[in-house]
């Protein structure tokens, strides 16, 4: 791990634990090694620094390319393994540096959703990652993260967050389904989709 990914990682730790109710279940879902596919829900920005200070391991990011237009943020999120995507087109190379990743054996979070959810809720899930999961292989752990949609600190009360890790979900078996890729994207992206969202709510249920 990146010295400097790994400093990052203990700060931004420290931090939630110090000013919030920082707590992480289900950890041991998330393998150690190997290559794997984060899907989590996007009720906030905060969203992917609360679920690297969470993990174990070092993980990769996906992020819209606006955020790489910003000088001072461009150069400390490409330092914390985010590439940049194109939202409003298949981004083919963004796709492709996704498999890349996960050929490497690393551990790629992704954000189904498209964009961050406007209440908390959880939104439809898009297909992309159903079928990046299914062409490289990889197998789905889904991540629940509650209490970031209204993120605030008081000295009065320590707001909860937590980070929920579900079971793997092994896409393996989809490949031998009698439905077409289209179809069967979407259906592998709705079974994870059904995952998170049992798996509680902002309110921490």
């Amino acid at each position: 791990m990146e010295f400097f990914y790994r400093l990052s990682q203990f700060v931004v730790r420290s931090l939630l634990r110090m000013f919030y109710d920082f707590r992480v279940s289900g950890l041991e879902n998330l393998p150690r090694k190997g290559r794997v596919i984060l899907a989590a829900n996007h009720p906030s920005l905060a969203d992917p620094p609360v679920i690297g200070a969470a993990a174990h391991r070092e993980l990769y990011y996906l992020a819209k390319e606006e955020l790489f237009r910003i000088p001072i943020l461009r150069g400390v999120i490409r330092k914390l393994n985010t590439v940049p995507i194109n939202r409003s087109i298949a981004d083919i190379g963004a796709i492709r540096t996704a498999y890349r990743m996960l050929e490497k054996g690393r551990a790629l979070i992704l954000f189904p959703e498209g964009g961050r959810s406007p209440d908390g809720r959880l939104q439809g899930f898009k297909a992309g990652v159903g079928m990046i999961a299914l062409r490289s292989g990889a197998d789905i752990v889904p991540v629940r993260v509650i209490g970031t949609h209204k993120l605030r600190w008081s000295p009065f009360s320590r707001q909860r967050i937590w980070v929920r890790f579900g079971p793997k979900i092994s896409v393996y078996e989809s490949k031998n389904e009698n439905m077409n890729k289209k179809d069967l994207y979407q259906k592998i992206s709705q079974t994870v989709w059904e995952k998170i969202e049992g798996m509680g709510h902002e309110g921490g249920g």
